[in-house]
């Protein structure tokens, strides 16, 4: 996958990375309109990333508009979209990930977590991915791991045991989840504060 390259060192997340390099290869006449993406298991095989960091790429860029999903024949870059990163609604879409790449990495992995534990993905007494996995599907190094979960372990949603990992907490798997969550909506604030000062 030529028009691809991820940088391991970059402090930009792998799947946005992703995003731009389809853009930039679609604006530069690499990708033409109509053009078949590969699957996604070839763009995580190809790029040694995670099958779930191809998708998020794929489904935000189908999101933009930039390209479409076909069911049952995979990803296409959409006709006319060269310059698709001049609609107001590819416009919206960006400024919305730029703001959300402003919260602080460890925040947003926790996030995630809290949203996997609300909706069941995550299911009482299940456990978490390794530290490794989860640093290696976010690109982060395992200290912003930590963070994050003793985020959620501070907050009463998880807890690690030695030798197992973090498993989500049997009793108070609701407690303070959605008062959390407001609160990160709240105001940008305290979130930047929430990253300085951080659970113990």
């Amino acid at each position: 996958m030529d028009f691809l390259r991820i940088d391991s060192d970059s402090h930009t997340p792998v799947y946005i990375q992703i995003q731009d390099g389809i853009k930039h290869a679609i604006e530069s006449g690499v990708l033409k309109p109509g053009q078949q993406l590969p699957a996604v298991r070839e763009f995580a095989r190809s790029l040694k990333v995670n099958p779930n960091t191809a998708t998020k790429a794929l489904n935000n860029l189908v999101m933009q508009g930039v390209i479409t999903s076909r069911q049952g024949l995979g990803c296409f870059v959409a006709e006319g979209q060269v310059n698709s990163g001049t609609s107001c609604e590819a416009e919206r879409f960006s400024l919305a990930q730029q703001q959300e790449d402003y919260t602080p990495t460890y925040i947003r992995i926790r996030n995630d977590f809290l949203s996997k534990i609300l909706d069941g993905s995550l299911p009482p007494g299940s456990c978490l991915p390794s530290l490794r996995e989860i640093a290696q599907e976010y690109n982060v190094n395992l200290n912003t791991v930590t963070k994050a979960l003793d985020a959620l372990k501070y907050k009463g949603c998880v807890r690690s045991t030695r030798g197992v990992g973090y498993r989500v907490n049997e009793s108070g798997r609701n407690e303070g989840l959605t008062n959390d969550s407001e609160t990160e909506k709240s105001t940008e604030g305290e979130s930047t504060e929430e990253s300085t000062l951080g659970p113990g």
